[in-house]
């Protein structure tokens, strides 16, 4: 029994580590079948208590998206003000050669007509691809930050009801033990981590 304590120490312990847990809660199915089945078992006082704490995580991975995606969208708005730059100039010279080009030259009203028609024509044809690779970089951003959040936010749920549980399981274990038989340090910090626990309300942790 104590080997299973301390197992369940050190999967709350490393509860931090994302990326792992979210590996093993990806891969273990059976794992999310139990999960689902405690919740079921659940109160409502329980639910309503697992639902704070997953509105608490929704808002913490919200602010997290958001910063990721802003540093994300500053480059992309960077890169299409270089690129309507570039064009910007790219015009300004080939309208200042067709100017060079007719002043220096003499053409016909139908040679200077052709001039400006492909000039014209050029200009337009830029816009339209700018316009189009902006509209598709766009698109694609949004399609990948829905793609990320539903991701995200559906494993850091899973993350945070497998902690739950794991937390109720050890708390409601380790108080029918003796207490002749708990060992000081580990009795200890176990009334550390309760009071720690119930210092933290949802209002607090959206602080």
């Amino acid at each position: 029994m104590d080997a299973n304590l301390v197992g369940a120490r050190l999967m709350l312990s490393g509860a931090e580590n994302d990326s792992d847990v979210q590996s093993v809660i990806a891969e273990d199915e059976e794992g999310l079948n139990k999960l689902q089945a405690a919740m079921e078992l659940m109160g409502p006082e329980e639910r309503q208590s697992l639902e704070d704490e997953v509105k608490v995580l929704q808002h913490g991975i919200r602010a997290w998206l958001l910063k990721r995606n802003c540093k994300n969208m500053r480059e992309t708005t960077k890169q299409l003000r270089e690129a309507t730059q570039s064009i910007e100039d790219q015009q300004k010279q080939q309208e200042a050669a067709e100017h060079q080009s007719l002043v220096t030259s003499e053409l016909s009203e139908r040679e200077r007509a052709a001039v400006t028609v492909q000039a014209a024509t050029r200009s337009m044809l830029a816009r339209r691809s700018f316009l189009q690779t902006k509209h598709v970089a766009i698109k694609f951003q949004a399609a990948t930050r829905g793609v990320l959040c539903r991701k995200n936010f559906a494993r850091m749920k899973a993350h945070a009801l497998a902690s739950l549980v794991i937390q109720r399981n050890v708390r409601e274990w380790w108080n029918k033990q003796p207490a002749a038989t708990r060992p000081d340090s580990i009795d200890k910090e176990t009334g550390e981590n309760d009071s720690e626990e119930k210092a933290l309300t949802p209002q607090d942790a959206y602080e």
